[in-house]
């Protein structure tokens, strides 16, 4: 390409051009081949850049060289010559790209960044990195975040991925968490990530949900994918646990309007409580995943 061949005149044509969008494109494309053959006055050109967006761009198109050639002075640098408003935004996205190449380095490095929402953020995304190759290691880690609400982000992040490679680990794992709020946030998740090619066991795990609205909504959208994979068994589940009758009503009636008072169709209901329904799950689940003795 012609930022390849003459630098300096793609620097001036990309610098006459006016103060746009195009104009932050073409500065980033050319901070990402002139890193690729000198990284520092690439550095120090990105460094000089007045206009926040335009140097957002060139980071972060800078960023796969960077950070496989030098990441602890890539990171350096930013923290030290980048506009503070930019390091917010590419720091978090440095650290995760480090972390495809060496999780456990990033997360040292993590580790020894001030506190606050920077770090909090990199912790995130360290975290979701670090689940593709060891999804263990990366929750365990997480369990150490102080911050509750970054925690919680990097649970939900590694079990999204956890779950579709290895639901039998992911879901042992979740079992043992405190059964809250927090809990049925992660159940969500990891029933988004196993529902639509498992949507049984999508319905039975989002039954212990402890939140009852929540639960009734899960449920309802994983058991219509259950009964068009096999009716007879879901209808079977649903005629032993509780669905409201306006549920019910959607699922065996696609299409068809709500009564103002929808009957529900069995005599027969399980138990409405929805903290016994969950220590059912439970007990039904750590059974499955070797938790219980049979």
């Amino acid at each position: 390409s012609w930022a390849n061949q003459d630098l300096d005149a793609a620097r001036a044509w990309a610098e006459s051009l006016p103060d746009d969008e195009t104009r932050t494109q073409v500065i980033g494309q050319l901070a990402g081949h002139w890193a690729q053959q000198d990284p520092t006055s690439a550095m120090a050109y990105a460094a000089g850049l007045e206009d926040t967006q335009s140097q957002a761009k060139a980071v972060r198109s800078m960023m796969h060289s960077l950070i496989s050639q030098d990441p602890k002075g890539a990171l350096a640098w930013v923290d030290q010559d980048v506009d503070a408003s930019v390091r917010s935004q590419v720091m978090p996205e440095l650290l995760s790209q480090w972390a495809r190449q060496s999780p456990l380095e990033a997360a040292e490095y993590v580790a020894e960044m001030g506190s606050g929402d920077l770090q909090n953020q990199a912790a995130v995304q360290v975290a979701r990195q670090w689940s593709e190759y060891e999804p263990s290691y990366a929750i365990e880690w997480a369990s150490g975040f102080n911050d509750e609400d970054s925690r919680q982000q990097a649970y939900q992040g590694i079990l999204q991925r956890w779950a579709g490679e290895d639901m039998e680990s992911a879901g042992a794992w979740l079992l043992q968490q405190p059964q809250d709020s927090q809990r049925d946030q992660l159940v969500e998740t990891f029933v988004h990530s196993i529902g639509h090619q498992d949507p049984e066991m999508g319905v039975i795990w989002a039954s212990g949900m402890s939140g009852q609205e929540q639960r009734h909504q899960m449920v309802e959208q994983y058991a219509r994918q259950w009964l068009d994979q096999d009716r007879e068994k879901a209808m079977a589940w649903l005629e032993k646990n509780p669905l409201p009758p306006e549920a019910l009503h959607r699922l065996l009636n696609p299409g068809q309007p709500v009564p103002s008072e929808p009957v529900n169709p069995y005599e027969a209901g399980a138990p409405a409580n929805a903290v016994d329904s969950t220590m059912i799950m439970d007990l039904e689940m750590m059974r499955r995943y070797g938790l219980l003795p049979e």
